[in-house]
């Protein structure tokens, strides 16, 4: 009995080009690409080639003059690229630090009837953050508001990082307050970054602000994806380290270690150099106005 050999379809293809989207391969993708209709004669569809621009878009290093290349092509295909195409071009403007790209892209789809979702919004204000255009950040948020999108906490969270970036953290904060209000949950990625924000400099004057911060990550607000991580105890004890605060921070060093997280050397060192220089600084202060007789 004969048998009919299986042929690959645009599913196979597809499976094999989100493989090699998740290895951030983009040679491979266009490998695979290329050979559809040249070996299998299979046309790709909008989908096939949304996983291509994605593995373009997310290769190591990036490639977003190849991602736009394949944009391109599915609109000539008479099939026009959808939200995940775009979106995936997009990101590889924000990967690529072009962000006045991937305005163009994001204005070109609404031309187009494409509509951007949260995700697509969200990649436009990442690839904002990169070359820290904080003006261009908050023309994202009133174009969503034309376009009925409500900001999430993925949207909110670019918008931190970019100003972060920018050294403006009242801006950070007033955005962090925003997304409580709309009964959003940061995570501890976001949180974080506003907590980076008002260490940035070691500014004394912050302390009171930072550890309102900390309180509130420990507090019933907060879901538990927003609790306290390795990473915020190394923001605060380097923090209150460089602000010659030493009983603040082996007060955090006893706190990450009761929170199960191990320190590094590098948090003892800070901690025990900061504890010599105002030992040293205090002897200097008692030999100048006690010398020794």
């Amino acid at each position: 009995m004969k048998t009919t050999p299986l042929k690959p379809n645009e599913f196979t293809f597809g499976s094999l080009i989100n493989a090699c989207n998740r290895a951030r391969n983009a040679e491979k993708a266009m490998e695979v690409l290329r050979s559809m209709e040249k070996n299998y004669n299979v046309a790709p569809n909008a989908i096939v080639y949304s996983s291509a621009i994605s593995a373009c878009a997310r290769s190591e290093p990036p490639k977003p003059e190849l991602a736009l290349q394949l944009l391109q092509e599915v609109n000539a295909t008479g099939t026009p690229a959808n939200t995940v195409a775009y979106t995936a071009a997009i990101t590889g403007c924000e990967y690529a630090g072009e962000w006045k790209e991937s305005f163009f892209l994001l204005d070109r789809m609404r031309k187009e009837g494409v509509e951007p979702n949260e995700i697509t919004m969200a990649a436009v204000i990442a690839a904002c953050a990169t070359a820290c255009c904080t003006d261009s950040a908050s023309k994202v948020f009133r174009m969503m508001k034309e376009d009925d999108i409500e900001p999430n906490e993925i949207i909110y969270g670019a918008a931190i990082s970019c100003f972060r970036k920018a050294r403006e953290p009242q801006r950070c904060l007033f955005l962090l307050k925003k997304m409580m209000k709309e009964e959003l949950s940061p995570n501890a990625a976001t949180l974080n970054t506003v907590m980076i924000a008002l260490t940035d400099g070691t500014k004394k004057s912050d302390s009171e602000r930072i550890m309102k911060l900390y309180k509130l990550m420990n507090s019933a607000h907060i879901d538990d994806h927003g609790q306290p991580n390795r990473y915020t105890y190394n923001i605060l004890i380097n923090y209150f380290a460089d602000n010659h605060q030493p009983a603040a921070a082996e007060a955090f060093l006893d706190k990450m270690r009761n929170d199960g997280f191990k320190p590094d050397v590098n948090l003892y060192t800070a901690t025990v150099t900061v504890s010599l220089v105002i030992v040293a600084y205090f002897r200097s202060i008692q030999q100048l106005f006690f010398p020794l007789v």
